[in-house]
């Protein structure tokens, strides 16, 4: 994060402040810290909470019951992955 991203102290929450506190404040700026990168919305949707203004929509071989569950797939890795 640069700087104009990093919250200010005050800001922060209570991880934030204690792993800064442990490690600096240069790994709260480090995007791969300790070689690891972190989850955003794009590459693990699931880790993020759940979509409820747009709905999948259906794909080519889904059957009654997986269009019925389809619409809720949406912001998910499933959302256009054939159902068994």
């Amino acid at each position: 994060m640069s700087a104009e991203q990093q919250p200010d102290e005050d800001q922060q929450d209570f991880i934030e402040r204690w792993y800064g506190n442990l490690f600096g404040k240069e790994a709260l700026e480090d995007r791969n810290p300790f070689g690891m990168k972190r989850l955003g919305a794009d590459e693990a949707p699931e880790m993020f909470p759940a979509t409820t203004d747009r709905m999948a929509a259906p794909v080519e071989g889904d059957d009654v019951d997986a269009a019925l569950v389809r619409p809720l797939m949406a912001g998910t890795r499933l959302e256009a992955a054939p159902l068994r």
